[in-house]
């Protein structure tokens, strides 16, 4: 999706997002992969002061500027979370800020589940048995200087939800191994050392989370083609994430590679280094990366 355009519920966009998701058939793509360009999940200072870690945090939440960092995942977990858990959307990834994190399961800023590390030969592999809300992933270091405006570890407004932070520059890879098994790894550009693996693994791709709907309700009543499940690996490469270009190319990639399993194993590899001015739904003004307002042409 734009997370530069309007995203309230309603509007163009999230009615084409609604419909998008609820015709999605399972039993032909078991994975749903959401991209946008800002994040929805953000382990991130920028509310009222780009440069101030040291403002209260929960007092400028409530009087954030709306092209800000907190200020847009406050609005896409306002309207657009709501339609990732109506209809399983089991992986989302983002850019923008110049930072690479990975996300627990999380709904409404509570973690529904953590990864758990385990030692796999001889690497660590972070899984996530059968989460029940979807897990994010900020992958935005493709090259351009790094955004260093995260909270630590030891701040008291450290987000539980963010499970790993850091600033190397580098793509990852997402792998959907069967309809049960999806795979993520960070590679570093300089050294092509795996920084970061993750394992998601699905019982059932036709259960929403928690149980809350019947396969109908996530399934459209038509039939839809040939496939009923994956037979090939299908890979996803996303590099220098950072723009709404991007996105778009990325989604059509996961719809197609996940929807025509029995195509040859594709691969899809985007770059875009640019650092890009966001633009706010709610707001009429583009904003850089480092707060500078300007008109947008949008």
């Amino acid at each position: 999706m734009s997370t530069e355009h309007n995203f309230t519920t309603g509007s163009e966009q999230w009615n084409w997002l609604y419909n998008d998701l609820k015709n999605v058939n399972r039993k032909v793509t078991p994975w749903v992969i959401f991209g946008g360009h800002r994040a929805m999940y953000l382990n991130s200072y920028y509310c009222c002061s780009y440069s101030s870690a040291t403002y209260p945090y929960s007092k400028c939440n409530t009087g954030c500027s709306p092209t800000s960092d907190v200020g847009v995942m406050r609005d896409m977990v306002r309207y657009i979370e709501p339609l990732l858990y109506e209809f399983k959307v089991n992986f989302a990834f983002y850019g923008h800020n110049h930072v690479v994190q990975r996300q627990s399961a999380v709904l409404n800023y509570t973690v529904i589940q953590r990864s758990e590390p385990k030692e796999v030969n001889g690497n660590t592999v972070n899984y996530y048995n059968d989460p029940q809300a979807t897990v994010h992933f900020v992958i935005g270091t493709g090259g351009a200087a790094f955004t260093k405006n995260s909270f630590s570890t030891s701040s008291p407004f450290f987000p539980a939800w963010n499970e790993l932070t850091y600033y190397r520059w580098g793509y990852a890879i997402v792998e959907a191994q069967d309809e049960y098994t999806l795979s993520y790894q960070w590679i570093d550009n300089d050294s092509g050392e795996v920084v970061d693996r993750a394992i998601i693994y699905q019982s059932n791709p036709n259960q929403p989370f928690n149980g809350s709907a019947t396969d109908d309700d996530l399934s459209p009543s038509s039939s839809d083609n040939n496939n009923n499940s994956l037979s090939q690996t299908s890979i996803i490469i996303i590099a220098a994430v950072g723009g709404v270009a991007l996105f778009v190319a990325i989604s059509f990639g996961v719809k197609y590679l996940l929807k025509n399993p029995s195509s040859s194993s594709s691969t899809a590899k985007l770059q875009l280094d640019e650092e890009e001015a966001a633009y706010s739904p709610l707001a009429g003004d583009s904003v850089s990366q480092h707060g500078a307002v300007k008109k947008s042409g949008i």
